[in-house]
């Protein structure tokens, strides 16, 4: 619903900045690797196995009633 405007500045690229920037990401991955995660992620669509079972389990038990249904209607 609105505008948002930015600047954006290029500069050109350097090879000391490039040896900067890689020793500074080998330092980091480096403390990475020893530091324990200790983040949690969301668990999204683990449980779907369980979603299925259920709804499967619901499908057979309807089937049931209503096949014990007609059958009575029969007699």
């Amino acid at each position: 619903d609105g505008i948002a405007t930015t600047t954006l500045t290029v500069k050109e690229k350097t090879t000391e900045s490039t040896t900067e920037a890689n020793t500074e990401a080998t330092t980091e991955a480096a403390q990475k690797t020893v530091e324990k995660k200790t983040d949690k992620n969301a668990a999204t669509g683990d449980d779907i196995n369980f979603w299925i079972a259920l709804m499967a389990l619901s499908m057979s038990g309807i089937t049931a009633v209503l096949v014990s249904e007609k059958k009575k209607r029969n007699k």
